[in-house]
């Protein structure tokens, strides 16, 4: 129901309108009554209402002045001037300060009452419907514009036009602005691609474009100079401030006024729920001034996923790297000499030398992230679809922790102590060429012995067959990719060394009583 304000300095005036049954019938419930002016305004100010009825003549502040204040913040609110026949010059007053209708005390019952509420009601609905229109047509007025600025801005910085041609598009766009002189702004609502602190998917793109709404605004609150800056919305979290510097010509009062803008933009974004990065470029001039700013500030936010200061600023001595450095394409190659040689240790420690090494060539985080990836997968481990939603290097240091201590470090085809040089020889032979279509043959002229003697020798020392260990070794690292991986069935049969599938799964079933399928979604299970 709409809530009403009734205002009048007599007792009984209130104390009748209230009891009367229209307000309900209307669609009104009674907030509050004041005394005077002075009191409905302190009630107006905690507790907003639909409807004010105010009478003209009180003491301290009369109706006429009431009105006036409330007007001056509140446009919306419907009022209606309570007067008694002889206040007709007053009444008048009252709808000059800004009162919609007005009312004889000595006419009022149930019957008017009613009727005059439900004459405010309709108007007001359609006060709101009208509103809802202008609202209606403004967005869309502000999306038009806003996609001339986006066609604009992504033209100028994706391609150098010729003088003409590009102030031909400025103009197109509706931009007043020269930007002989500019910088660039950029803000990014981190995790896009993942959910880890970031929007949730379905309300991600209508979060957006509020905030674009109330960006601008917020700016203008803070900033002086907000006219010069033309935010544009460029898609998935992504925004970028350009800040028109041509009519200043020190550079260090560019340099001033581009600071300001940006710590502005992060001051505003550390009021939202979700987190933010902002980085700026250098002030740049001439022709190509927006195209310069906008790759400086593009170049400036791959650091972010290093460096996490309020505001980045634009360092020319400072490039991403674009090459996985030595040490974490050496700890890749080597990941299977780590599993066999049971470090998780020194895996650990190869782990954080890698990291540091991307840090140190600030490595680009796109390759940092497919690194990852390939790392989890040659371990054995699922390779996470999450990776995308790591937005720092610490987050990447702290998934290679878990990593080491996700990886199973048991060893399913432990020997033995005290076997012997040979059947150790042929052991460490099976682990690393488990995969390729070996046997005793080829393990025996490995170790250099005959392979009747190796069979011989494997079953004394190691109080198991060596068709046996090899069988159980694979099937070990079938269950291993079976809990691990999305391989399929067929690929894990490969990958652990099976070149048969029906006898893969026959085995499987046999050694483990299940099928692979059923394994793996009972273990996925827990």
């Amino acid at each position: 129901m709409k809530t009403a304000l009734i205002v009048d300095d007599d007792h009984l005036v209130r104390s009748y309108l209230k009891i009367l049954p229209s307000w309900e019938r209307a669609g009104f419930r009674i907030a509050a009554g004041a005394r005077d002016g002075e009191e409905a305004l302190a009630l107006l100010e905690k507790s907003p209402v639909d409807l004010l009825v105010t009478d003209i003549s009180m003491p301290l502040l009369d109706g006429i002045e009431l009105i006036r204040r409330v007007r001056r913040t509140d446009q919306h609110i419907y009022i209606i001037a309570l007067s008694c026949h002889d206040e007709f010059a007053y009444v008048k007053d009252a709808m000059k300060e800004g009162a919609d209708d007005y009312v004889l005390k000595h006419t009022l019952n149930e019957d008017s009452l009613y009727q005059l509420l439900q004459s405010a009601a309709q108007r007001m609905e359609e006060r709101q419907r009208q509103q809802a229109e202008r609202t209606h047509i403004q967005r869309l007025a502000k999306a038009g514009d806003q996609q001339l600025k986006y066609a604009y801005f992504s033209k100028v910085t994706g391609e150098a036009l010729e003088e003409g041609e590009r102030e031909q598009e400025r103009r197109r766009a509706g931009l007043q602005r020269p930007y002989r002189s500019c910088g660039a702004i950029s803000i990014r609502l981190e995790s896009w691609e993942g959910e880890a602190g970031s929007v949730s998917h379905p309300g991600r793109r209508r979060y957006c474009q509020e905030f674009l709404r109330r960006l601008p605004d917020a700016l203008g609150e803070l900033l002086d100079n907000a006219g010069r800056l033309e935010i544009v919305y460029w898609g998935k979290g992504q925004y970028y401030g350009f800040l028109d510097l041509s009519d200043l010509r020190d550079g260090s009062a560019m340099q001033q006024a581009l600071t300001e803008a940006a710590l502005a933009c992060a001051r505003v974004c550390g009021w939202e729920c979700y987190p933010f990065g902002v980085g700026v470029s250098e002030p740049c001039m001439g022709p190509d001034a927006i195209r310069s700013a906008y790759r400086q500030v593009n170049q400036l936010m791959k650091r972010r996923f290093y460096e996490r200061q309020e505001v980045l600023f634009y360092d020319p001595g400072r490039k991403t790297g674009v090459r996985v450095p030595a040490e974490a394409e050496k700890l890749l190659a080597g990941m299977d000499a780590y599993r066999r040689k049971m470090e998780p240790e020194s895996l650990l420690n190869a782990c954080l030398d890698a990291a540091r090494s991307f840090e140190r060539n600030l490595t680009d985080e796109r390759l940092v992230l497919q690194w990852l990836a390939e790392l989890e997968l040659k371990a054995g481990l699922t390779p996470g679809e999450d990776v995308k939603g790591l937005v720092s290097m610490e987050q990447v240091r702290q998934r290679l922790r878990e990593d080491v201590q996700r990886l199973d470090w048991s060893r399913e085809d432990d020997l033995p102590e005290g076997v012997g040089r040979t059947v150790s020889a042929a052991a460490e032979f099976v682990r690393n060429h488990y995969k390729e279509p070996i046997g005793l043959t080829e393990t025996a002229q490995a170790v250099g012995v005959n392979p009747t003697y190796l069979s011989y020798l494997f079953h004394r020392e190691a109080g198991v067959g060596f068709s046996n260990f090899l069988l159980n070794l694979r099937i070990a690292r079938a269950r291993t990719l079976l809990r691990e991986t999305n391989l399929k069935v067929r690929e894990v049969a490969e990958q652990a060394g099976f070149h048969d599938y029906h006898y893969f799964a026959k085995a499987f079933k046999k050694l483990n009583g299940q099928s692979p399928a059923v394994y793996r979604k009972q273990t996925n299970l827990h």
